[in-house]
């Protein structure tokens, strides 16, 4: 980021390690230049929480699907196809058809 805005001959490090920005006689260390830069470019602050999805308990069933082991909506043949093709998503309309 620091080379995107600036020259090599502006950005130096002082006697203490510090990184500065080099305007002519002017020495800001680079935290503070950072805070001049527009929102947009600044280091956006981490994201707080587990990243888990918010609301009630979920099935982890698809919206929209019908489950085939359901009374309203039984199907043997699209069983048959999801024990074939995801037998992850099988075996979880069973377990939530029973329950």
């Amino acid at each position: 980021m620091l080379k995107t805005k600036l020259s090599a001959e502006q950005i130096e490090r002082e006697s203490d390690g510090t990184v500065v920005v080099v305007d002519g006689y002017q020495r800001t260390p680079v935290a503070e230049w950072a805070k001049t830069l527009p929102a947009w470019m600044q280091k956006q602050p981490r994201p707080q929480g587990s990243g888990a999805p918010t609301g009630g308990a979920s099935t982890g069933i698809p919206v929209g699907i019908k489950n085939p082991f359901s009374r309203d909506s039984f199907n043997l043949t699209e069983q048959s196809r999801l024990f074939k093709t995801d037998r992850d998503l099988y075996d979880r309309l069973k377990i939530a058809a029973n329950s």
